[in-house]
């Protein structure tokens, strides 16, 4: 796909990659209750933690932050270099399909990226696609705690003129639509998105074609939209943004062993074709999720992400 595109991607291979067999067992998950997705949760945030407790430790502040989006509370943790500056700010969006992980399953990752971006980082949870929540509602759970951010800033000692989106799989769906609602509500200018091994809007085609799995798209587009024609609109399905040459400079990351890297691929080649300031960093051997689990290449992420926001806001 990218045999026109030279200088595009950046393949980084020289650490040799793990197999996926000697992670130590992930958590199960039990079906996509509420009480299921509680359990498994709570079991991966200990999982996580047990598997970065052997990296360095960030030298960050934590304080806790909160937004609202209409009834909901929305919670979340905020990690800044020790400091006095006033520093550009990251807003990170978690993945898991919309409906499993929170925030606290990244925090070493947000507190090395408040490090080594020398940023405000902001790690946001939103209400899981369950119990009656859709997945549009995620959207703006996440939209309102970017304008949350941006309101709060000064108190957490950020820049909110200086703000960039990352997110991961169903998180950098999500940080790309706020690129997408922030242009169309005229809201905060987004510096840039950083987009790990992303998943590009819904196919209704997979309802019928035998995506079966608990976390597929066909059970997503089930459960996650009161109508699956609702996840076809820009914000949630970037393909159809008509203005692809306005969404901001965009760095792509992933493995070559992702499962959905097709989706990286054609995202980043509609955004390139656009004319937007497009670069890709993809990992030999990675799987989809390494962004936090314990490989070199995860830690090499972690700089690379580091490097990447000083080059966005060191000017």
């Amino acid at each position: 796909m990218f045999s026109n595109y030279p200088k595009l991607v950046d393949i980084i291979g020289a650490v040799p990659a793990p197999a996926v067999f000697q992670l130590k067992p992930m958590p199960e998950l039990k079906g996509l209750t509420v009480e299921g997705t509680e359990e498994f949760n709570r079991a991966f945030e200990a999982y996580h933690h047990d598997l970065v407790k052997d990296f360095p430790v960030p030298d960050v502040r934590e304080e806790s932050f909160t937004y609202r989006n209409g009834d909901y509370v929305g919670k979340g943790t905020v990690y800044r270099p020790k400091s006095d500056d006033v520093l550009p700010i990251l807003m990170y969006i978690h993945g898991g399909a919309y409906t499993i992980l929170t925030a606290e399953c990244y925090d070493y990752e947000c507190a090395s990226f408040a490090e080594k971006g020398n940023c405000v980082v902001f790690n946001v949870d939103y209400r899981p696609a369950l119990d009656g929540v859709k997945v549009p509602d995620c959207f703006e759970d996440c939209y309102a705690a970017f304008l949350a951010i941006a309101e709060q800033a000064a108190d957490y000692g950020g820049d909110a003129s200086r703000i960039a989106v990352m997110g991961d799989s169903a998180g950098a769906s999500i940080a790309v639509g706020l690129s997408i609602l922030t242009r169309e509500r005229k809201g905060p200018a987004i510096a840039r998105q950083i987009l790990c091994y992303m998943g590009v809007g819904f196919d209704l085609n997979e309802i019928e074609n035998g995506n079966d799995s608990e976390l597929g798209t066909a059970n997503i587009l089930k459960i996650g939209f009161n109508d699956p024609q609702d996840s076809q609109v820009p914000h949630i399905n970037p393909l159809f943004d008509e203005h692809k040459e306005l969404i901001p400079p965009t760095t792509f990351i992933d493995g070559d062993c992702d499962m959905i890297i097709d989706d990286t691929m054609q995202y980043a080649k509609a955004l390139t074709d656009a004319g937007v300031d497009v670069e890709m960093r993809l990992y030999a051997g990675m799987i989809h999720g390494f962004i936090n689990l314990p490989f070199e290449q995860s830690l090499d992420a972690h700089d690379f992400v580091g490097k990447v926001l000083h080059r966005t806001f060191d000017r």
